[in-house]
């Protein structure tokens, strides 16, 4: 048999050796150097923004494997369309990236020294090949999802400038007020009246302070980036219309709609009724008669000993012929067993009621309309100064 003979060159050392003399030179740097790999490569989470052109474009990852599986995402948009798009981490966990969307749309993450990252794919996603900068934790936020921070979503927000219209109700013209986020998915908007009596400047400044409110606690940052994680679209908007204008009184409605993911939207609506003379608010919840109640909702039978029979009987027998002739269902007659709060307000026809209903009696009729004189003798004396 041929005996295999292993040669080393002269005066070359053992390669064995040499490499155990390199690891025990570098193993402290080695050492040290692994948490800083461990984090380049496996805990990302925080927010990067870079320039193209007139765009910004911003870059969120959370991706850190000791949190959440909630949070195991990234998320990229440009201020060119403000269309965001969602990436998650394929692979060796931390250079490949795919749309959630298309799993074949891959992307590289590339990361610098100085914290810096860059995404390469096409040619036609215009945040490729960019590098962008870290933003300071500071401005992020520690204790937050740094897609739901507002270092990532601020250039998303609601724009400060005004999108104005004008529409008529009850033949009075007045001006619709918009503030729409450029996302395309916020929404506030409120009106103003444009003339009648000095009381309509303080009914505007009501309006106007409403509407800068709601922008400011507008919730779509989290409500985008939820339904981002849950694969869905979103949408928030917070609306404030006229339901009526007279002389006496401007009924306002509005209404909140908010989908964040899941199986259905939620909206709710409620009522303000503005005096014209004065330019207040006014307190509705006592235009009733208060024996009105005392044979409905939960509480029925449990209210004064000694009532004004008939209002009591009158007012109920006047809400089940309404709710019969509304919604045939004679199921819904049970609305009037639950409803603890009628919310009433003024309308061209006479009167509207409208009961705060438990969700599952939904489907029942909700807005009662009465003429005023079906419902006159149930109304409290200081109401009836406004029908003279």
């Amino acid at each position: 048999m041929e005996e295999t003979v292993h040669r080393r060159t002269k005066g070359a050392p053992n390669c064995d050796v040499k490499s155990l003399v390199l690891a025990l030179v570098l193993m402290p740097q080695l050492i040290f150097a692994l948490p800083v790999w461990a984090e380049a490569t496996q805990n990302m989470w925080g927010v990067w923004k870079g320039t193209l052109d007139d765009a910004d474009i911003m870059l969120c990852i959370q991706a850190d494997p000791d949190r959440s599986l909630y949070d195991a995402f990234a998320a990229i948009y440009t201020t060119a369309n403000y269309r965001i798009e969602l990436l998650d981490r394929r692979g060796d966990l931390a250079k490949t990236w795919s749309a959630r969307a298309d799993e074949n749309r891959k992307a590289s993450l590339h990361t610098f020294d100085d914290g810096s990252i860059r995404m390469d794919r096409s040619s036609g996603d215009a945040w490729s090949g960019v590098t962008l900068a870290p933003i300071p934790f500071s401005q992020v936020g520690d204790n937050t999802r740094p897609c739901e921070s507002a270092a990532f979503n601020q250039p998303r927000a609601i724009l400060p400038t005004l999108q104005s219209t004008n529409e008529a109700v009850d033949r009075t013209t007045y001006e619709v007020l918009t503030l729409i986020n450029p996302a395309g998915n916020g929404e506030v908007s409120t009106f103003q009246l444009k003339s009648g009596p000095e009381a309509d400047e303080v009914i505007n400044r009501w309006l106007r302070r409403t509407l800068h409110e709601k922008a400011t606690e507008a919730p779509y940052y989290t409500c985008t980036i939820e339904a981002l994680g849950a694969g869905t679209g979103s949408l928030w908007e917070h609306r404030l219309r006229p339901e009526m204008i007279s002389d006496h009184f401007v009924v306002v409605t509005e209404v909140t709609n908010i989908f964040c993911g899941g199986p259905y939207p939620i909206e709710t609506t409620q009522w303000y009724v503005l005096d014209r003379k004065t330019g207040e608010e006014i307190d509705t919840s006592t235009w009733l008669h208060p024996d009105a109640f005392n044979l409905l909702g939960p509480s029925a039978g449990d209210g004064p000993e000694i009532g004004n029979p008939d209002i009591e009987i009158g007012f109920k027998d006047l809400l089940t012929k309404a709710f019969l002739a509304t919604h045939p269902d004679e199921g819904c007659l049970e609305l009037l067993d639950y409803v603890r709060v009628w919310n009433i307000r003024p309308s061209k026809a006479g009167f509207i009621l409208t009961p705060e209903i438990p969700n599952f009696l939904k489907g029942c009729a909700e807005d009662l309309t009465f003429a005023t004189r079906d419902i006159e003798g149930y109304l409290s004396e200081h109401v009836r100064e406004y029908l003279k």
